[in-house]
């Protein structure tokens, strides 16, 4: 789903639990001008979550405001190496690699030690192959250990509720 009406409703319960009432009482003439104001409250909040829709669209925004912090926030965690977080940024960079490209980017390592390198991100699913392309890499982002620095940098930017750190 695109649009996740929890977030509409729950981020401030106390505010729905206002409106609803709101639209749930009153009498006739009252109920009209309560149940526009249900309508505006609602349509608001469906607009804002499409605006952090949108912005998560952005591929800037999205690179600089989440997914790089979640990164960093790997490497500071030492979830990655610095030579991962290297083929992990060329990889936000480019969108796609393929195993020669660490050539260039790691040339102080061998071809064993580069082979060790991707095989250790494909084992740790932060890399997956492309689908329907042979030997062509992606971000792996749905089972990746880089998920907890994803969601504390949505949280950062008001993408999601206050989370609590136990449960990262």
């Amino acid at each position: 789903r695109l649009l996740n009406p929890t977030a509409v409703f729950c981020n401030d319960r106390q505010c729905y639990y206002q409106m609803l009432e709101l639209a749930n009482r009153g009498t006739r003439e009252d109920r009209e001008e309560d149940l526009e104001r249900w309508c505006v409250y609602v349509l608001g909040g469906i607009q804002r979550e499409l605006s952090k829709l949108d912005l998560l669209l952005q591929r800037d925004f999205l690179h600089s405001r989440i997914l790089l912090p979640a990164l960093g926030r790997a490497r500071e965690r030492q979830q990655i190496t610095a030579a991962e977080e290297k083929i992990l940024r060329f990889l936000l960079e480019h969108d796609e690699m393929k195993a020669g490209d660490l050539k260039n980017l790691l040339p102080q390592l061998n071809d064993n030690q580069r082979s060790y390198q991707m095989k250790k991100l494909l084992d740790n699913q932060i890399i997956s192959l492309l689908p329907g392309k042979s030997r062509i890499y992606g971000l792996e982002l749905v089972r990746s250990p880089l998920l907890r620095g994803i969601t504390a940098a949505l949280e950062v930017e008001g993408f999601v509720g206050r989370l609590n750190e136990r449960e990262f």
